[in-house]
This record gives C-alpha cells, structure tokens and sequence, in this order.
C-alpha cells in the first residue's frame, strides 16, 4: 500500500507535527502547507526530559501558537501517533503533567474549528525529519 502525504484543500492549510526522544535529546517540530504543498513555515525546538507522549503533544502546541501569530484561518491538522489524536478527540484527561497542554491543545484546536487527525509516519516524513534533526 502506498502512503504519502496530500496536501489541504484550497484556502485551507495543514500543520504536521512531530517529536523524538533519543536518549537525552528531546525535540520536536512541524511544518505549515498551503493548498498547493508550498511551505509557509516550519520550526524545530527542544523540550526538557519528558516522555513520547508530551513530547508530541508540546510539539502539537509549538506548532498551534505558530498558527496563531500568523493568522490562520482554515486548518487541517495531522499527527502520527493515534493515541494523541484520540486522547485530543476522546476529552479525557492523561497524567497530571499533561492535563495543561492537553486543555490549551483542545481549546486552540477549538479555536480553529478543526481537530488533530492521524495519519501514517510515512506521510509525515517532513516533520519526522524536522523533528530529529541535530541543533
């Protein structure tokens, strides 16, 4: 089966996010697209020793405040872990550290009138390889 990544319909744009934990390197990043696969922008950042899940999830809300300072009006939103985009979905709460960003990740996502949709690591290969890129 061929999995790739699409970019959004016209007057929509798409943010991809993801994370890495390797070892002490904790990090995590994300692109923005237009309609027609053009980038608008991309960030890397490096977040202190957390696990997998809050790693994405920080990343996830890196890449929502992005969208914020820049005025987004249509957005679609891709992850690659399932278990965010159900945990985001579902309204359930996860251990305590990660009740906050959870809240702040719904209450953007809300904002935005979209939610965090999953899809294949293989269609998020950008932001796989923004998010483990070396400093």
């Amino acid at each position: 089966m061929l999995i790739s990544w699409r970019p959004p319909p016209q007057d929509v744009v798409k943010l991809n996010t993801d994370a890495s934990v390797l070892g002490r390197r904790v990090s995590g990043g994300g692109l923005l697209w237009d309609h027609d696969g053009g980038l608008i922008f991309a960030f890397y950042k490096e977040f202190g020793d957390v696990d997998v899940l809050t790693t994405k999830s920080l990343a996830l809300l890196q890449g929502l405040l992005f969208c914020k300072r820049v005025r987004v009006q249509r957005l679609l939103v891709e992850v690659d872990l399932a278990g965010l985009a159900h945990l985001l979905d579902s309204g359930a709460l996860a251990k305590w550290s990660l009740c906050n960003t959870l809240r702040h990740i719904r209450a953007m996502l809300q904002s935005f009138n979209t939610t965090a949709r999953h899809i294949f690591r293989e269609a998020n290969a950008a932001a796989d390889k923004l998010a483990t890129m070396e400093a």
